[in-house]
């Protein structure tokens, strides 16, 4: 070994979110895990190390369907060629994390690591690179002794490119911990670039530094998954070639583990890092109008000056918290969570000091586990891939919600001895927006709704399938819908980066770009003009008035009827054009066997018409297959959940999901008009833009007049 080598350190991260399909996954098994380990371990590679690190959430779909491939991984453990890299078990973002759940997902993970591979556990991969300085104490009081974020995250605390070739320590209340930079450059480079490039690079380096660290940390997907790389990485020899030229030049190469560039070479001091992620991240936070703004300037500035480039460094878009703020569904989600945290940490607490069953704590951990699965990133937030828009992983998320709920419940009822009444009924900031929201719960449905969202009803959990119904997503403007509406397309066969592809995988989708006024939820009071048609409305060419369901109502709790009743004194504008105040009230009730009733009293001028309709929304029951399903009163099919109906003169409408099990059935006191359509929206993944089918609107509406009411029943049921 020549005096002064480049230590480089190769670390991968291997992810499939909770909830993902299992083809997906095993997909990502034979294109990109298996393939990549099968040319690493060769005999002729022996002397190359990598970081290694795979969410649990994979792990355990690996016991299941590969464990061959964990006895292998164990085995190069063992004989030192891969390190594994820790962290938190389900893949969450830590900032959405209590700390008690911070350590507590480490902790499982360094404890099931140890258990199947053997290994012994110093550093973690930090989910998203979401970085809080915070975070250091209860990594360091996990046992993290160093983790690696981006490079970006150490230029925007005030540190050049030159200084990034080593580590660093740093400190929170006392604990203190190694932060490796992984490199951005070699992140866009590796596997897209020759693997002469980074030779060069990589001599450029030497040159010029003492003893330097380079890191790359990135997606394990990046070698066969991503589009166009299993060809380019395997096929075409890319990572034959790249490990060759490491062996090649390996008299002044060294690849090193994370933990032997931390013991082998000290620190180059002490930072304290600003709270971001990469670079992409901070960018895709930012509210779709400012990113857009973001974007503009930032190429504005490459082309520009030198000092504008300096300046860049310290520019950055936003924090990842306000993915809940731009995209409500996902606080919804993070707040139904932290609920069942609380509760779970509480229980914890008082079995630790009063009583110590084995089979209660047996309970805890199955309880811990539907938690820490709900805890996974990818529902949370949006950018370059599907992640909060794709149904069937936000599904999952409440599925281990819901069950962690049910769980809880029953295991509170046997230690208290008591069990809970028929329904409850609960008053409290349960989404943490400063007002209160009403929870009503029985054995068989949870609702929430929001009395300062119009009396909306933003939750529905059907206990026996552990299913939200309203598990909806609405459509909403979004920065790249702008490449959509100029139909900038590249090929199928295109090897480079997710962040720079752009492919439609459907045709027409600029036809389907359409925004909502307000969520997609139920129980939404709505007015529409005289000349709205289904047509028309799922066009967007006309607009129904929604000052109904973005205004406060009024909520009276009646404990003795077991109800809730909303009112609210609005404006709202007739047939004939005339804008008049009027008012509407709704009174709200579970129905014992599952699902809800409301009744509706609308006070209207007399003389005057009004075209009224009340919103609801189906969510996880997608369309475009046969055995999802409207049908009639005499359950006679009438198209797949796709399907527009326009059904005049009505008093029911059952949906149907044979593949869910689960039916819902509509019933009206009086006859009505019904409309359905499916809600779509329009996003990126990895695989290219693509519509995504959310919920199933079902709107009753009437033209009414003068004192009116209505009695509508929602029963959900297994089928």
């Amino acid at each position: 070994m020549e005096p002064n080598p480049i230590r480089f350190a190769l670390a991968l991260h291997n992810h499939q979110p909770v909830g993902n399909f299992g083809w997906t996954m095993e997909d990502a098994y034979r294109q990109s895990y298996l393939p990549f380990l099968e040319v690493f371990s060769q005999p002729k590679y022996e002397k190359l190390k990598i970081s290694l690190h795979h969410s649990g959430c994979l792990e355990e779909w690996l016991e299941e369907h590969h464990p061959e491939y964990l006895d292998r991984l164990a085995e190069l453990v063992r004989v030192g060629r891969v390190e594994i890299l820790g962290g938190p078990f389900q893949e969450p973002i830590l900032a959405m994390l209590s700390s008690r759940d911070r350590r507590g997902q480490i902790r499982m993970h360094t404890e099931w690591l140890k258990k199947r591979l053997g290994a012994e556990i110093r550093g973690m991969w930090m989910p998203e690179r979401v970085w809080e300085q915070s975070f250091v104490h209860d990594l360091a009081a996990a046992g993290i002794e160093y983790t690696i974020v981006d490079d970006y995250h150490f230029k925007k605390s005030g540190l050049e490119e030159e200084e990034l070739f080593g580590y660093y320590t740093t400190e929170d209340a006392g604990r203190v911990m190694a932060v490796f930079p992984g490199s951005e450059k070699l992140r866009y480079w590796i596997p897209f670039h020759e693997p002469s490039e980074t030779m060069e690079y990589f001599r450029k380096i030497r040159e010029s530094h003492a003893n330097p660290i380079l890191v790359f940390g990135d997606d394990g997907e990046k070698f066969g998954t991503w589009p166009g790389t299993y060809q380019h990485v395997y096929e075409n020899g890319w990572l034959v070639r790249f490990l060759d030229a490491l062996l090649e030049n390996a008299d002044w190469i060294q690849t090193v583990t994370l933990s032997e560039a931390r013991d082998q070479v000290a620190p180059l001091g002490k930072r304290y890092l600003p709270d971001c992620s990469y670079r992409e991240m901070t960018e895709w936070s930012l509210p779709v109008r400012r990113l857009v703004e973001y974007d503009q300037a930032i190429h504005r500035i490459d082309s520009e000056q030198e000092p504008w480039k300096v300046l860049q460094t310290f520019l950055s878009g936003g924090n990842w918290r306000n993915f809940k703020d731009k995209y409500p569904e996902t606080n919804e989600m993070y707040a139904r969570m932290m609920t069942i945290s609380e509760r779970l940490g509480g229980l914890e607490d008082f079995l630790a000091k009063e009583a110590k069953c084995p089979r209660w704590q047996e309970q805890l951990e199955e309880i811990r586990r539907l938690l820490y699965r709900g805890q996974c990133n990818c529902s949370y937030w949006h950018g370059a891939f599907g992640g909060v828009y794709l149904p069937h992983l936000r599904n999952a998320i409440y599925q281990n919600l819901i069950a962690a709920d049910n769980l809880l419940e029953a295991l509170e009822t046997e230690i208290s001895g008591q069990f809970p009444p028929p329904l409850t009924i609960h008053r409290k900031d349960f989404n943490f927006d400063s007002l209160e929201e009403i929870r009503m719960a029985n054995k068989n449905t949870i609702a929430w709704l929001a009395p300062h969202q119009g009396g909306m009803l933003y939750e529905l959990d059907f206990r026996p399938l552990r299913h939200n119904v309203l598990a909806t997503l609405a459509r909403r403007p979004e920065a790249y819908h702008q490449k959509i509406l100029n139909h900038q397309e590249v090929g199928e066969d295109s090897c480079a980066s997710i962040h720079e592809r752009i492919v439609f995988k459907q045709e027409g989708l600029k036809n389907r770009l359409q925004y909502d006024t307000i969520l997609q939820k139920s129980l939404q009071d709505l007015f529409f003009p005289a000349e709205t048609t289904l047509e028309k409305l799922c066009q967007g060419e006309v607009q129904p008035w929604v000052h109904f369901a973005q205004s406060p109502y009024t909520a009276c709790v009646e404990e003795e009827n077991g109800s809730v009743t909303f009112s609210h004194t609005g404006t709202a504008i007739s047939l004939q054009g005339n804008s008049h105040e009027i008012g509407i009230s709704k009174t709200f009730s579970l129905l014992p066997e599952g699902g809800y009733a409301v009744r509706y009293r609308l006070h209207l001028p007399a003389g005057e018409t009004f075209h009224f309709a009340v919103q609801m929304n189906f969510a996880g029951m997608p369309g475009h297959c046969d055995d999802r399903y409207f049908y009639d009163a005499e359950h006679a099919r009438q198209g797949d959940l796709s399907t527009r109906l326009d059904w005049h003169d009505a008093t029911f409408l059952g949906l149907a999901d044979e593949w869910l099990k689960l039916d819902v059935a509509l019933q009206t006191s009086r006859p009505t008009s019904f409309w359905t359509y499916p809600v779509e929206t329009v996003s990126n993944s990895e695989g290219g833009f693509e519509a995504v089918h959310q919920s199933v609107a079902v709107l009753s509406h009437w033209q009414i007049s003068g004192e009116w009411e209505v009695r509508l029943e929602t029963k959900i049921r297994m089928s």
